[in-house]
């Protein structure tokens, strides 16, 4: 067996700091990369989350109005009947670049 590993340094990898003032303390801020969840935090009541040791590339951010409180999405529900969790999206791509930090506002649309 053969392993190829790569070490990357902090100049490699780039962070986002996020504006989350509007938001509220339950919400949950998802950082999406090619259509995948790769780190989920809470805003708690914080003004400003920030993801790090990022890959180069493209970002975009999802945030779920987490009702129940249990850091994940919550689907409908019959007996006892619940509505689903309120997702917004945020479509437009962040660009991380290596050894930058991007400062960055949600602006929420898209509400599902």
């Amino acid at each position: 067996i053969i392993y190829n590993l790569e070490i990357y340094s902090v100049e490699d990898l780039g962070s986002i700091a996020l504006d989350v003032r509007n938001l509220d303390s339950s919400d949950l801020v998802c950082l999406i990369k090619n259509q995948k969840e790769i780190e989920s935090k809470k805003v708690y009541n914080d003004t400003l989350l920030k993801f790090k040791d990022l890959f180069p590339g493209n970002y975009s951010f999802k945030i779920i109005k987490d009702i129940d409180d249990n850091n994940k999405w919550s689907q409908w529900s019959l007996n006892p009947y619940i509505q689903p969790e309120k997702v917004m999206w945020f479509n437009t791509p962040i660009k991380v670049r290596a050894n930058w930090e991007v400062e960055m506002k949600l602006e929420l649309s898209n509400e599902k």
